[in-house]
């Protein structure tokens, strides 16, 4: 058996998108009492962790080298999934059991708390989680590799993390921050909550029952408690105060000049950032506190802030319009049953779910549906059954003869089939099995799978239509040098371009890299080297050119073929398939 060597000591239960942790027991014993809690053995590589998204399972081990962990299921040919993530320790889930740990606790408050987990570029996720309590907001920085930045106006109500490190002459002006870690208790993390006081150690251990969220969105322990009331006895010149910046500021008086131009202006640049950066949640609230913000100025700085909210506003409902759209063009596709052009939707759909903002409910009923309709089982045609008759007689030799043609040819066909499935085949080699699994596919007819029978049927019209454009030829022949030193720039430059998050043209790429004038023979070529390093699971990098290059985007189907991936005739539908893929290069190559 080929084991998963992966330490993999966390997963989400339910799905890959959940946002409910696990931890896998070391200990053999602990394990088997584990699998009991979870009978139905819903283990997940999640997205929310920085996961593939794959299905994991539990593995036994019960020495000092080899403990008990997660890992992923074998998929097709006993292959485990591609995923970038080798080493996950009981630590990597501590951003999900912060929602774990105070959901409860703020419910109990009389809040309904909103869980953001941020993910971009510079963010890595399980870095900050967000909470949102109405206006109000709790930061928890959990990554010591992401400093905090103190005057950042969505900053909120900071909590940190292990490690998290806060300069001494801040924690001065400031007095006192927050801060969590989590122990292991069993197969369980426990959130320990503390309070630093300058000058003094943190204290830990404090109950969350015996701390509250103030009105103006400040988490009060009995230590930061304590700090207030010695301050109210020895009243000092107010330091800078750690409310969350989405508090209601106090209107300076009126002086007949308005000194919030330079706050007006860091509101306007917050706002253009935020619409730049496709923050839905965070435009909502500016456009709040810019509503907020123009009962208390004037002039060209009225006139700046007021320009700045309707643009944002304009944009905010060219985005409702389009993730609406995009619901609707789900929920249409699944109801016609159109796998394809689901499985082009739903990568953006489940974008929307976990980094924009909470799905209504009709929103997530389609999202299981769409999940439903890929995973439903290819339906498989009987064999036609053979009538008895109720007399006892001799079968006739030739019906018996018929028969067993068909249960070879079936045989047979399968097993040209698995052949040609198969990642990296030779142009050469796939026309010689195309040849021969023909007449077998034929001869075979619905004893086939209705899966196996469309590969057979796109493969052959592929063939067909290769046959009939002679230019094509050419890029079945072994690549020359030119092509080859192309490919391997080619790539290079694609990969750029995904981290970038950009697609590109060939007559870009022919600028950027200083290529020879090809032939669309041999740009197609090029592409198709270009991913052949690529994983199975992985979109093709080549898609970025697809998507902006029409005269290439023709030839899609063969750059799809050459990597054994399908492609709908559809034109709408692989219009969709391309989008779809440009969007989880990005994905993949943002991380």
């Amino acid at each position: 058996m080929d084991f998963d060597i992966r330490k993999i000591q966390t997963a989400v239960q339910g799905g890959p998108e959940s946002d409910e942790p696990l931890i896998c027991p070391t200990d053999p014993d602990e394990l088997d009492a584990f699998l009991l809690e979870h009978p139905d053995k819903s283990f997940w590589c999640g997205e929310l962790l920085g996961g593939c998204g794959g299905k994991l399972t539990t593995r036994r081990f019960g020495t000092r080298l080899r403990v008990c962990h997660f890992a992923h299921l074998s998929g097709q040919g006993g292959l485990r999934p591609q995923c970038g993530y080798r080493d996950r320790g009981f630590s990597s889930a501590d951003h999900l059991y912060v929602k774990t740990a105070t959901l409860g606790w703020l419910r109990g408050q009389g809040h309904t708390p909103r869980y953001h987990f941020i993910d971009r570029d510079d963010v890595p996720i399980g870095s900050l989680v967000d909470v949102y309590l109405n206006d109000r907001k709790l930061r928890f920085h959990m990554n010591a590799q992401v400093p905090p930045d103190w005057d950042a106006p969505e900053a909120g109500e900071p909590i940190l993390g292990p490690g998290v490190r806060m300069p001494a002459d801040l924690l001065e002006q400031r007095r006192y921050v927050n801060r969590v870690k989590f122990t292991t208790d069993g197969h369980r993390r426990i959130l320990v909550l503390g309070t630093e006081v300058f000058g003094e150690s943190t204290e830990w251990d404090i109950a969350l029952e015996d701390c509250e969220i103030t009105e103006d969105g400040r988490l009060k322990t009995p230590v930061v408690e304590r700090i207030w009331n010695t301050e109210s006895r020895n009243p000092a010149p107010a330091p800078a105060s750690v409310a969350a910046p989405l508090a209601q500021p106090t209107a300076p008086p009126d002086t007949g000049t308005h000194p919030a131009g330079v706050q007006i202006g860091g509101l306007v640049q917050n706002i253009t950032a935020a619409v730049r950066r496709k923050d839905v949640p965070r435009v909502r609230e500016l456009c709040k506190e810019a509503d907020q913000e123009m009962s208390r100025c004037e002039g060209p700085a009225l006139d700046h802030l007021e320009r700045a909210a309707e643009n944002a506003r304009l944009w905010l409902e060219a985005q409702d319009h389009e993730h609406k759209a995009l619901f609707i063009r789900l929920e249409q596709a699944v109801n016609s049953g159109k796998a394809w052009h689901a499985r082009t939707l739903l990568d953006q759909a489940k974008k929307l779910a976990t980094h924009v903002e909470p799905l209504t409910d009709h929103n997530e009923k389609t999202v299981a549906a769409a999940w439903k309709l890929l995973a439903r089982p290819p339906v498989r045609s009987a064999p036609t059954p053979v009538v008895t008759p109720f007399a006892p007689q001799m079968v006739d030799s030739r019906e018996q003869e018929q028969r067993r043609t068909r249960r070879l040819a079936h045989t047979k066909a399968r097993s040209l089939i698995g052949r040609l499935r198969a990642k990296g085949l030779p142009a050469q080699e796939r026309r010689e099995l195309l040849t021969e699994l023909t007449p077998v596919a034929e001869a075979a007819g619905d004893w086939l799978s209705t899966r196996e029978r469309q590969d057979v049927h796109n493969w052959l019209k592929q063939a067909e239509k290769q046959a009939t454009v002679p230019e094509l030829h050419e890029t079945r022949k072994p690549p020359s040098k030119a092509v080859t030193s192309a490919a391997q720039a080619v790539r290079g430059a694609l990969k750029k371009a995904a981290r970038e998050q950009r697609t590109t043209t060939w007559k870009q790429l022919e600028q950027q890299l200083g290529l020879p004038r090809m032939s669309i023979a041999d740009r197609i070529h090029v592409l198709i080297l270009v991913d052949e390093a690529t994983p199975p699971d992985h979109a093709l990098l080549a898609s970025l050119v697809v998507a902006t290059d029409p005269q290439i985007r023709e030839h899609y189907r063969e750059i799809a073929a050459a990597q054994n991936l399908e492609a709908p005739e559809d034109q709408d539908e692989l219009r969709g398939v391309i989008d779809a893929d440009v969007q989880q290069v990005f994905s993949t190559w943002s991380r």
